[in-house]
């Protein structure tokens, strides 16, 4: 993400072996003219998978991510950093955990007020589920057919002129002619 200097910002999966034991965490990186920063944001457990950055207007740091494997389940979480630090939310549990879930594709863009808006894979539906916030807090809507088990993989949301959602996903039974 290039924020309004187009200096380039990014949130990665981090990723280090210690005897013998991975260890990830959830990382973000910045540059601007004295170079490249780089911090640790959630190192809780195995977090940062597919994780989505946007910036708000004043190129604070949104970031949606999964954590696997947290016992029985897995999360959609939320990070954000304000002029006061870091800030953390769960938004969602999964019902299936592991390595292989989908469920970590996710795509996070910002309406006109910075307000967060996400889609992604649900594992407990295999479909596509939309969040986003407002005033009123968090709310959800399931955003394809609920009975197609193959939708809503690897999506992308954008926010029209009017601030509706509008996303694309990978549905893999029309990709076969199914």
């Amino acid at each position: 993400m290039l924020d309004r200097s187009g200096n380039p910002h990014i949130a990665y999966l981090g990723t280090i072996w210690v005897d013998e034991n991975q260890k990830v965490d959830l990382r973000y990186a910045h540059r601007d003219g004295s170079g490249w920063h780089t911090e640790i944001v959630d190192s809780a457990g195995m977090v940062g998978y597919h994780a989505s950055l946007a910036l708000d207007r004043s190129n604070h740091p949104l970031i949606v991510y999964t954590e696997i494997y947290h016992n029985p389940t897995s999360q959609l979480k939320y990070a954000y950093r304000d002029v006061t630090g870091w800030h953390f939310q769960n938004l969602y549990s999964f019902s299936l955990a592991g390595w292989g879930m989908q469920s970590g594709s996710n795509s996070l863009t910002l309406d006109a007020s910075d307000r967060p808006h996400t889609i992604f894979c649900d594992t407990n539906t295999w479909g596509l589920t939309y969040l986003y916030q407002d005033a009123a807090g968090w709310h959800q809507e399931s955003a394809d057919d609920p009975w197609d088990s193959s939708s809503g993989q690897y999506p992308s949301l954008v926010l029209d002129a009017a601030g509706y959602p509008r996303a694309s996903h990978y549905n893999y039974s029309k990709a076969f002619g199914n």
